[in-house]
């Protein structure tokens, strides 16, 4: 087992152990997620159009989702790219970030965008990616987005 006491964030994210800040007690404000556990080598789930964009990082799966109106439960005020709502994978709902393919700043609602969708904590709960369900997105429990994930060819 790994010891991180007197690590720093950036030391740790530099060596690929991934860290949550912030926790009361916690020394130096650091505590790894998973001790004494290494990451899992990544691995596209089969038929995923998963993208390697370091930007994004290797986490990313592209989607085309249409957001709600208000009058349908979604939001009161557009969606702007790079929103992080939660992301529905099986019965597992976890973090996720949303940015526009097309360069769109804000989403407006009932109009299709092709995005990409970083799922934050993929080595957790990536094997429950599956490219055949479809994409829902949460803001706390009020559905706000739906769509399904591009597969490799689909424009």
């Amino acid at each position: 087992m790994r010891d991180v006491g007197d690590a720093r964030p950036a030391e740790l994210a530099a060596d690929g152990v991934r860290v949550q800040t912030g926790l009361v007690g916690v020394k130096d404000g650091v505590i790894p997620i998973r001790p004494g556990e290494e990451d899992v080598p990544y691995a596209a789930p089969q038929g995923a159009n998963v993208t390697a964009d370091p930007a994004m990082g290797p986490h990313a799966v592209q989607a085309r989702v249409t957001f709600l109106p208000a009058s349908a439960g979604g939001r009161t005020t557009p969606a702007m790219s790079g929103i992080r709502p939660i992301l529905r994978l099986g019965e597992v709902l976890t973090s996720c970030v949303v940015r526009s393919v097309e360069g769109i700043e804000s989403f407006q609602p009932e109009r299709p965008y092709d995005v990409d969708i970083e799922i934050v904590f993929w080595h957790e709960y990536g094997h429950m990616f599956s490219p055949e369900a479809p994409v829902r997105l949460y803001d706390g429990s009020r559905l706000i987005a739906t769509g399904d994930y591009l597969l490799p060819g689909e424009d």
